[in-house]
């Protein structure tokens, strides 16, 4: 387990959407919404607005997201920004909008696009300025959150592109009622994203013990949410425990890089635009499997953990694996990647997205094996 230091450069607010007017005033009196264009349908942007005049800050909307983007989503994203002469960025929405937004925040105020960036000549060079950056994720989690990390899709290759500007947002509002405008299945398969995110952050080589401590808490909420799910499916407290499960998820990954499941959801989010939840609802028990084969003390905690829950009173014999295939059995959700018209053929595809990520490599043959034992 790896020694630690804890630095966390964001500020942290759990509450209403509402309080946004008064995180922003501390760094602008502009800012530019980055938000997805079916949130716009729940009025979610507005209150925002609504809640900057209050506090006499001036605002500009950009809902003009659909899931999915791409590169030149964020182009179009970045021009815009330009020509508003914006001060401050707040993006509300899922993973992918939030690493726009981020994206936007480095590199408007260095005048440089993404495509330049990404060039071998930018690439990982440390931009020297910065807007103010205040995120709202929208549905649970994101997993780059307290890191600099933003997950990019090439619109030409679809190929994935990790980008570590290494720092955070700076400020990131937690609001669990924000997720009432997810549909119920994809509020469930989100679960199985958290889910996979701590499950591989327990796994990793940089977990420490209060990364663990996080990470467990954060299995234990999600699987509760699932078990109300599927007992009490009206009980207000599923979106409370979801939004604390991703929140504690993304705190144990705030020095991490994305594992292999992640990876693995990326490549096959860019290269099908499938949502990465409904990859990873898949995929989670195969990475869980893997684990479980390496880490033969660690799952043993974990199988605890979750045998503990008084619903697994009568099925306490089954394998952690087994009981995660159960739920998503029990939840109506896909359970393998030919559900979504992925073939064998597109394998190496998939691998070769996997690996195109500028961080660590993972071998094809423990890819290969994971991703046929999924189809």
């Amino acid at each position: 387990m790896c020694a630690f230091s804890l630095n966390i450069k964001s500020g942290i607010t759990y509450g209403s959407v509402n309080r946004i007017g008064s995180l922003v005033e501390k760094y602008a009196d502009n800012a530019l919404i980055i938000s997805e264009n079916i949130l716009s349908n729940f009025g979610l942007p507005g209150l925002i607005k609504d809640s900057l005049k209050k506090k006499e800050i001036k605002s500009i909307l950009f809902d003009e997201v659909a899931p999915n983007p791409g590169s030149r989503v964020a182009e179009k994203v970045i021009d815009f920004a330009k020509i508003s002469h914006i001060k401050a960025v707040i993006g509300i929405g899922g993973v992918g909008l939030l690493s726009i937004a981020k994206i936007v925040s480095k590199l408007v105020p260095n005048t440089i696009g993404l495509d330049d960036y990404l060039s071998y000549t930018h690439f990982k060079k440390k931009l020297p300025e910065s807007l103010p950056y205040i995120e709202i994720p929208a549905s649970f989690r994101n997993p780059f959150a307290f890191t600099g990390f933003s997950l990019i899709i090439d619109s030409a290759s679809r190929s994935p592109r990790l980008i570590n500007f290494e720092s955070p947002p700076d400020e990131i509002l937690f609001d669990p009622d924000i997720t009432a405008t997810l549909s119920d299945k994809y509020s469930s398969s989100i679960l199985f994203d958290i889910l996979l995110h701590a499950v591989e952050g327990y796994f990793s080589s940089k977990a420490t013990f209060l990364s663990d401590t996080y990470f467990l808490q954060a299995i234990k909420l999600v699987i509760s949410s699932i078990i109300m799910k599927l007992t009490t499916p009206a009980n207000e407290s599923i979106r409370r425990y979801a939004s604390q499960a991703g929140f504690l998820t993304s705190l144990g990954l705030y020095a991490m890089e994305p594992e292999m499941g992640g990876r693995i959801t990326f490549s096959i989010n860019g290269l099908f635009k499938l949502s990465k939840s409904w990859i990873s609802t898949v995929i989670s028990p195969h990475i869980l499997g893997f684990n479980a084969n390496c880490f033969p003390d660690k799952i043993k905690i974990l199988d605890e953990l979750i045998s503990n829950n008084p619903y697994f009173t009568n099925d306490r014999d089954s394998d952690i694996v087994e009981k995660i295939r159960n739920f998503i059995v029990s939840l109506q959700l896909p359970m393998r990647l030919s559900d979504f018209g992925i073939k064998i053929e597109d394998i190496s595809r998939i691998i070769e997205g996997v690996n195109s990520l500028d961080t660590k490599k993972i071998p094809p043959d423990i890819l290969s094996e994971i991703l046929n034992n999924a189809l």
